[in-house]
């Protein structure tokens, strides 16, 4: 028997981590938030008064009653009997959105420039109104009276609101001018600076026609973003529009450069955000704009921002500078696990962004927040946005969110933000807020800001967990002993409790070919051979009809490495100094492959090593090498490591040498004569 190859014995374990775009159940304004139950309704609470100049009358939050502040989440009421919602939004100004589970939007609130888009401008409509058709008029997206449908995502901003439409196209409707006191040049993404009463086409700058293949829309006081999947792998870029004040739209005018330091202008269409090496920000999954900074958040994990970071530090750089190139948010205080290999940048699996603040949960599952951590416009607050239990100290790097002054929640999943305060839900779907609470925004039934997050009591629970959108596409090459020993385990990485897994199923394919099929009880699959494989979670509850249309899909291809070692072992005698020099012949030198010297085909310890085609030089007498008592030849043998450029391992790693079954390649010995 040849001496054994010793290929590395790899337990690779990879996470499929599922991030997606989502439908958040909580969303949060200026001074109001609004709540998707379980039930398929809508809860609203904060503010019930409108802050607009222009708009002076109570009733805002929709839930019948004329109190100015509401304290605890209260059922949205003037909706038609039996009818059921599957997404809700915050506009920025005590404006509200719901989509129904047919696809249809409704709004409520204030209504000064138009926002609610039905058509009609000024005071507040205390009830919910369709948003009309517009642009989509008389076409599919028509529901026969003049209204829209066919809606698969919305979102409210500031005084302006979004519909993705499920052909991907994005409809945008409200203020779109420098109108009052709101700045606000070309919002809308239509082309011009006039507002709209109902809904326009956001339009792509390098075509003039609309925005195509959308997954999701955000905005900010006076800009607006879209996440785009051309390809429809669950990842895309980010375009943006409206006005670019200290740098937020992350781009030059027209989307091909970015210096680091474009401002103020306006773009009435959108174009793709730009790093400053002036290649587009891609690979994003999701995107969180508050409203002087944005977050984009990438299928590694990293969180990048741009923007007003001189505002108390927001875009997590560790100094407060505004930026308009993108750059990765620092790890700040987080520990392991939760940083990039090199421990500098936060690694994320959700994101969301305030008024001056951002947030985050982590790869581990922690909350933290960075930047503005003082009071907001209307709410006369003294700190609290971050959660640290910290007065109104501004943070430029991200800091966990506490309980009290020592302990922090885990097992989270999810994270919301208002204006100055915030919530994260853990995996049994339980909601904790903090923050600015002087006009009821927690929902904690008071007015009482928290400085550490409480647990926050829900007339009803929130709906399933959504996944929307697939993520994360890794080729992974592995040694092949890993598949003899079953040691390739993939395992996706949705973390919810117990009681819920039942709910949601994970599928896993071979090339196509289903291979495993259970609840969320067990996300693992382990891979004996090469080919592509597909895992696809989706949620199975008896309401899926509503809530769980999209599953999950994330491809892995697995290939396999081969032998480094070349057909032959060169081997040179050298009489005078009784001396044989060897080395090997690498097929890939490139990657440094490490090599273990015998001098018995078995057992034995190595008289040497050598990397890549580096000689090494063994006397037979020094060494004990015995030669053929036949013919007077020796003999050597050699044994492969791990690769030492970490392809395969850590530099540091040596491979075991009693791995067995696998035979040495071809000639891995060679005969001299003395």
């Amino acid at each position: 028997m040849k001496r054994l190859i010793a290929l590395l014995n790899l337990v690779f374990v990879t996470s499929i981590s599922l991030i997606a775009q989502r439908v958040d159940p909580i969303s949060a304004g200026n001074s109001g938030s609004i709540m998707l139950g379980v039930n398929k309704k809508v809860y609203a609470w904060g503010r019930n008064s409108a802050s607009n100049i222009l708009a002076s009358a109570n009733g805002v939050l929709g839930v019948g009653s004329t109190a100015a502040i509401v304290t605890s989440p209260t059922l949205v009421t003037g909706f038609p009997a039996n009818l059921t919602f599957k997404q809700v939004s915050a506009g920025g100004l005590e404006s509200f959105y719901a989509l129904d589970c047919e696809g249809k939007v409704w709004a409520w609130g204030a209504n000064d420039y138009g926002q609610l888009g039905n058509g009609l401008k000024g005071g507040i409509s205390a009830s919910p109104v369709q948003v009309k058709a517009g642009a989509v008029a008389g076409t599919n997206f028509d529901d026969g009276s003049g209204n829209l449908k066919g809606v698969k995502f919305i979102f409210g901003g500031l005084n302006s609101a979004f519909a993705v439409l499920t052909d991907g196209r994005v409809l945008a409707w409200g203020v779109n001018s420098v109108n009052g006191t709101f700045t606000s040049d070309g919002q809308l993404g239509d082309g011009t600076k006039v507002d709209k009463l109902t809904p326009v086409f956001v339009l792509d700058g390098s075509t003039n026609l609309p925005l195509t293949n959308v997954v999701k829309v955000e905005s900010s006081d006076a800009a607006a973003f879209a996440l785009v999947d051309i390809n429809k792998s669950g990842k895309g870029n980010v375009y943006s529009w409206g006005t670019n004040s200290f740098g937020i739209l992350g781009r030059n005018a027209v989307g091909t450069l970015n210096s680091g330091t474009e401002r103020s202008f306006s773009s009435l269409v959108a174009y793709p955000v730009v790093k400053k090496d002036t290649t587009i920000l891609s690979e994003i999954v999701d995107i969180k704009v508050g409203q002087v900074a944005a977050l984009a958040l990438d299928s590694k994990g990293f969180v990048w921002s741009w923007g007003n970071g001189a505002w108390g530090g927001v875009t997590g750089q560790g100094i407060s500078v505004t930026h308009s190139d993108p750059r990765k948010v620092m790890k700040g205080e987080v520990g392991l696990g939760d940083t990039d290999p090199s421990g500098t940048y936060l690694l994320a699996k959700t994101i969301a962004a305030g008024m001056g603040y951002s947030l985050a949960i982590t790869k581990t599952g922690k909350a933290v927040t960075w930047g503005n951590n003082l009071s907001g416009n209307t709410s006369s607050c003294l700190g609290g946005a971050l959660g640290n239990g910290n007065l109104m100290m501004n943070v430029t790097y991200p800091v966990y969110v506490k309980t009290n002054a020592t302990t922090k929640d885990s097992n989270l999943v999810y994270i919301y933000s208002g204006d100055t305060w915030g919530y994260y839900m853990n995996n049994k779907k339980e909601v904790s807020g903090w923050g600015c609470n002087t006009l009821g925004m927690l929902g904690d039934g008071t007015t009482v800001t928290a400085y550490y997050a409480k647990k926050i009591t829900l007339p009803v629970s929130l709906p399933p967990m959504q996944i929307i959108s697939t993520i994360s596409r890794r080729d992974t090459t592995v040694c092949s002993q890993v598949f003899a020993d079953k040691s390739l385990v993939f395992k996706t990485s949705f973390n919810l409790d117990t009681s819920l897994q039942k709910l949601y199923t994970v599928k896993w394919y071979k090339n196509n070919v289903l291979v495993k099929s259970s609840n969320l009880a067990d996300q693992s699959y382990i891979v004996t051979s090469v080919g592509g494989y597909k895992a696809v979670l989706k949620y199975i509850g008896a309401d899926s009809s509503c809530f769980g249309n999209n599953p999950v899909k994330d491809s892995i291809v697995v290939g396999q490495y081969n032998s480094e070692i070349a057909q032959t072992i060169n081997l040179t005698y050298t009489p005078s100094k009784d001396t044989v020099k060897a080395f090997v012949n690498a097929l890939y030198p490139s990657y440094n492959p490490r090599y273990k010297w015998f001098k018995t085909e078995v057992g034995g310890v190595a008289m040497d090593t050598s990397v890549a085609k580096e000689t090494v030089a063994f006397n037979l007498t020094n060494q004990a090498i015995t030669k053929n008592s036949t013919n007077g030849s020796v003999q050597l043998f050699v044994e492969q490591l791990a690769r030492k450029s970490g392809l395969i391992a850590p530099a540091s790693a040596i491979c075991s040498t009693n791995v067995a079954n696998i035979a040495m390649s071809n000639n891995l010995s060679n005969t001299i004569a003395p």
